[in-house]
This record gives C-alpha cells, sequence and structure tokens, in this order.
C-alpha cells in the first residue's frame, strides 16, 4: 500500500498515481514479478485502470454492484485466465474475454472471498499471492490472515514520514499489526515499513 505523507491512500481521482512515483513503481513491478496470484478488489482495478500482468493472473474482489466492464484487464490479451470472486450471482459477466465461466466465484462476504483465494492456490503451498487494495479491504484481510506480511510506502520524504505512517496504520489497522516486530527503512525518495 503507498500513502501520502500526510496520510492520503489517493489523489484527487481517486487513483494511487499522483501519490506514487517510479521508486515505488518499481517495487511493485518487483513484487508482482515474484507472484503467482495478484488479488485487488473491483473498486481498485477499476480506479487503477488495472491492466493484465505478465507474471501472474489477476483475482478481482466484488461484493457490490461495481462496473468492471471499462477494466482492460478484463478485455486485454493476456497469458493468464483472471478470476472474479463476486457477491453478485445475477452479475453478467459473458463480455470478460479473460474470465472464463469457470472462474467466477460465487462468495456471500470477503471473508469467504479470502477463503476461495486460499482454495485457488492450495494446491501450490508455496504460492505468493500479492493484495493490492485499499484500507478498507486490507483491514479485513489482516483480521482474517493476522500473518500476512505488509509493506507500507510512504511517498516522497519528508520529516517524520514514518512517525506519520505508523499513525496511519494505526488509525486504520489498530492492534492487527501493532503486536508485530517491523522493519523500517528511508531511502533519497520514499519511507518504507514492512511488517514481516
Amino acid at each position: 500500500m503507498v500513502i501520502s505523507p500526510d496520510g492520503s491512500t489517493s489523489d484527487p481521482s481517486g487513483s494511487s498515481d499522483g501519490i506514487s512515483n517510479r521508486e515505488d513503481r518499481a517495487m511493485l513491478g518487483y513484487l508482482r514479478s515474484q507472484s503467482d496470484l495478484i488479488v485487488t478488489t473491483g473498486a481498485t482495478a477499476r480506479a487503477e485502470n488495472y491492466r493484465s500482468s505478465k507474471y501472474a493472473p489477476l483475482a478481482i474482489i466484488t461484493t457490490g454492484d461495481i462496473d468492471l466492464s471499462n477494466i482492460p484487464a478484463m478485455q486485454d490479451s493476456s497469458n493468464f485466465s483472471h478470476y472474479l470472486i463476486t457477491a453478485k450471482p445475477d452479475a453478467r459477466f459473458a463480455m470478460f474475454t479473460n474470465v472464463p465461466e469457470e472462474h467466477v466465484l460465487v462468495v456471500r462476504d470477503l471473508r469467504e472471498a479470502f477463503s476461495a483465494i486460499e482454495n485457488l492456490i492450495s494446491a501450490n503451498p508455496d504460492a505468493k499471492i500479492l493484495f493490492e487494495g485499499g484500507p478498507l479491504v486490507t483491514e479485513e484481510l489482516l483480521r482474517f490472515q493476522p500473518e500476512t506480511r505488509f509493506i507500507l510506502t510512504v511517498s516522497g520524504v519528508a520529516p517524520g514520514a514514518l512517525d506519520a505512517a505508523e499513525r496511519f496504520v494505526q488509525s486504520r489497522f489498530g492492534t492487527a499489526l501493532s503486536n508485530r516486530p517491523t522493519i523500517s527503512m528511508q531511502t533519497t525518495v520514499n519511507s518504507y515499513i514492512v511488517w514481516p
């Protein structure tokens, strides 16, 4: 997850583009290259205009009435078939060329969605899942999988950036991460906190 020095998770358009930078995007590219499955939400995929990854299939979780038809990853050519994990069993999915019918998984809620993701990779216990999403779903993920590795980037170096990041995490995620050790680092461009 990336935040600005003031704790914003998106720019005024709802995307992280305006608060991200080249170093943060390179880190994200590296994390994607190490992943077997990239998971995001419908809201994030739409706000970020998601495209297919060259490294792994994409799984989009949607529990609401978010229109996914304009997300490039749902239409572009890809080496992978993507997954749609949805709480809307009556939604129309025929328009998604990269989501075969057997990759549409119907769930009741986020907890069931996370279980469905675990089932997708259960054949490979060493599989790595990369979750890219906003604070609300990240909070739910941390409740469901408390041992999840979490990386927070504070885009831009500012005095007190690491303290601001820790306050952000405490206010958004409460005790989900507070009892875990952290690794903090700062480059000339960004600050990072990692909960291994």
